[in-house]
């Protein structure tokens, strides 16, 4: 296997990084939290309406103990600032680049139509990525959008509001 000389540019780094977010970002992030809580809840609830022997409830209690650290490093990795700041700023700039694909005048709406040819080949995981980054900061540290600065904040907006008046540019069901 020869390996390419000319890899490492950013544009190489870009796209890598927004598959890899798109595999296993935000969005599974917050659904892997989502099931371990269910689960968690599913084994308290089985525990606290066990009569079964005691090595079975040491047994339970131990697998709650198992269930609830590894919720417990969700949650710490949730109030990383700084991990949450770099998602920001990934996802801002994955939006900036969409709305420049898509021929964004600088009134954001109505973006031009038809849709560009290059905007076409984009795969759906760009804008999913963007939009699993916000919802993940407003789900699990809201504080933080409450102080982001303006420019970024004006960034998401638009985003959201120039894809979200765009049939043409976002086909969804």
């Amino acid at each position: 296997v020869e390996i390419s000389q000319t890899f490492g540019t950013i544009s190489e780094f870009f796209f890598l990084t927004l598959r890899a977010m798109h595999i296993v970002g935000p969005c599974r992030i917050v659904k892997d939290y989502h099931k371990l809580s269910h689960e968690l809840y599913r084994l308290q609830q089985q525990l606290q309406a066990s009569q079964d022997s005691i090595d079975q409830v040491m047994h339970l209690e131990q697998e709650i103990n198992i269930l609830f650290e590894r919720r417990l490093c969700y949650e710490v990795v949730f109030q990383d600032l700084s991990l949450l700041d770099d998602l920001i700023k990934f996802a801002r700039l994955a939006a900036r680049w969409l709305l420049r694909l898509a021929n964004a005048p600088a009134s954001i709406v109505p973006l031009p139509s038809p849709a560009s040819k290059m905007f076409t080949m984009v795969p759906e995981f760009a804008f999913e990525v963007v939009l699993d980054t916000i919802k993940l900061v407003a789900q699990t540290m809201p504080s933080v959008l409450e102080l982001m600065n303006l420019p970024t904040l004006h960034d998401f907006c638009n985003f959201l509001m120039a894809f979200a008046s765009s049939q043409e540019h976002i086909k969804s069901p």
